[in-house]
């Protein structure tokens, strides 16, 4: 089922077809939902053209996205992987490392006290990232964290090094954390947004290490 999963996700490329449509989304707001919503789409139009039977699900039981086992009569005991998702900005492995990865283990913890809801699911973990390309106004109104993207750029000397950390010391969190291993990270390109500002789309498909210890989530 991951599979579909990477499949569906570089699919996304296709589905904001407009030239600066993503850019425009990743420029004004966390964009966990719409993700969530086209990841949904993407992968019960794959279901269909492989003839799997399969269905995609948002937002079930306060989970993000679940895939059911298709029959007359859907139940809790048919669902097989679900999804959550979290969104970050590249730059926030520069300020703040572990406000993502606190966001993963709620999503990890949040599973493992509502499996018995879902017996025979697994669990897959998104990370979605936000990279602006471009500097911009730190007291823009229309830019999201307009001015920590600013901040950044005074930090680094390009969106190609604020990437690089980002890479680095998101591998990092997540192993020193015991998070669960990258099955896929992958960039989608968002073209220009508001203002001649560029954006992509950086994600990371995890799969969690489900022996964490919540005792304290």
């Amino acid at each position: 089922m991951i599979e579909y999963v990477k499949h569906a996700m570089r699919d996304l490329a296709f589905r904001f077809n407009n030239e600066g449509e993503l850019a425009q989304l990743l420029l004004t707001s966390k964009i966990e939902n719409t993700i969530r919503d086209n990841l949904m789409l993407s992968l019960n139009n794959l279901f269909q053209i492989n003839n799997n039977e399969h269905i995609a699900v948002r937002e079930v039981k306060r989970f993000d996205t679940v895939i059911f086992e298709k029959n007359e009569t859907i139940s809790n005991n048919d669902a097989r992987l679900i999804i959550e998702l979290k969104a970050m900005y590249s730059f926030d492995t520069l300020f703040g490392p572990m406000d993502f990865i606190e966001g993963l283990i709620k999503d990890i913890c949040k599973f493992k006290k509502n499996q018995r809801n879902f017996p025979n699911a697994k669990l897959l973990l998104i990370l979605l990232g936000h990279h602006i390309l471009d500097d911009v106004n730190p007291a823009s109104l229309t830019i999201k964290y307009s001015s920590s993207i600013h901040q950044s750029f005074n930090q680094k000397d390009s969106e190609n090094d604020i990437l690089i950390s980002c890479n680095r010391i998101l591998k990092e969190q997540i192993q020193i954390n015991n998070i669960g291993k990258i099955k896929e990270q992958n960039r989608i390109i968002g073209g220009t947004g508001l203002h001649d500002i560029r954006a992509d789309l950086l994600y990371w498909i995890i799969s969690p290490n489900m022996e964490y210890n919540c005792n304290n989530y």
